[in-house]
């Protein structure tokens, strides 16, 4: 380089940070694939950001596996009950 201004990605930052139109989103929210009762929606947003749309995912799928249309506190709980991070769910 060595041409006077360092390279940029043309949003501030030093050269290269991200390719051209990448955009990089964490804590995206996730939709949801089947209703959830309120009070389980609530104690989904007590996960942290960056690993929510995860457990979304897994959630509804658990409850699709055992015949459930909803997601509900109790469906929450009984999972958290078999998972090796019981708190996860607040």
């Amino acid at each position: 380089m060595g041409h006077g201004a360092p390279a940029s990605d043309g949003d501030g930052g030093s050269g290269g940070a991200k390719p051209p139109g990448l955009t990089i989103e964490y804590g995206a929210q996730s939709t949801a694939t089947i209703a959830w009762d309120d009070e389980a929606a609530a104690r989904m947003k007590k996960i942290p950001a960056f690993v929510r749309g995860m457990v979304v995912r897994a959630v509804e799928e658990t409850c699709r596996k055992n015949g459930l249309d909803r997601v509900t506190v109790e469906e929450l709980e009984r999972i958290r009950a078999r998972m090796p991070t019981p708190k996860m769910f607040g």
